[in-house]
């Protein structure tokens, strides 16, 4: 967990850049392992995240000298190491294997901080890109953020914004009847959040 930390894009405990830290999920992903795409596409989740970083004393205290500073990334860095990410997961996850079913779950869980940096172009593009293996599969992780999202961001996201999000919860609505049953069991309505709704308001307010 400690190292997966290291793709963080706040507090990673690291000096390296963004972009050298996407040049080694890159390689990951490309070895012939399946426990080196599955730690890969596990690091671009945690690249991901938006909020909620902390971490304890590691490597940057070395012996009595003063710590190391984590790299500082700019806005403009971050949008353009998000966008890599999600470039890098979405055709992984168009599969049926284990590795897709993570790497979907890895873009799901990201949505709602996405949302929260307005990064609505590039996850409209992700999700659309996973969605061309539609048929084939149920994404209601996804379907639950994006109705999260649409509750909680209204007074922050723009008619057009609103309208992209709708957009992608019309595409993924349930298509087959065992579905649209899972749908109904297994997700909140999107006027019912319960006691979550302070939790996530905290997180992304």
């Amino acid at each position: 967990q400690h190292f997966l930390q290291l793709f963080h894009v706040y507090l990673p405990g690291t000096q390296a850049p963004l972009s050298a830290r996407l040049s080694l999920i890159r390689d990951e992903l490309s070895s012939p392992l399946l426990q080196h795409q599955s730690f890969a596409v596990r690091a671009l989740g945690e690249a991901l995240k938006a909020h909620s970083f902390s971490r304890g004393v590691g490597v940057e205290m070395q012996g009595t000298r003063m710590p190391m500073d984590d790299w500082g990334p700019t806005d403009s860095e971050i949008y353009n190491y998000w966008r890599g990410c999600l470039e890098l997961l979405t055709p992984i996850a168009r599969g049926m294997d284990e590795l897709a079913a993570l790497a979907r779950q890895q873009i799901a869980r990201n949505i709602m901080g996405l949302i929260s940096f307005r990064r609505i172009g590039d996850l409209n593009q992700a999700i659309r890109g996973v969605v061309e293996a539609r048929a084939q599969f149920a994404w209601p992780e996804a379907v639950k953020e994006l109705r999260l999202a649409l509750r909680l961001f209204t007074n922050r996201l723009t008619e057009e914004e609103q309208k992209a999000l709708q957009n992608l919860l019309e595409l993924l609505q349930p298509q087959t009847l065992a579905e649209r049953l899972r749908d109904v069991v297994s997700l909140p309505a999107y006027d019912d959040l319960g006691g979550n709704e302070k939790e996530y308001t905290d997180e992304y307010g």
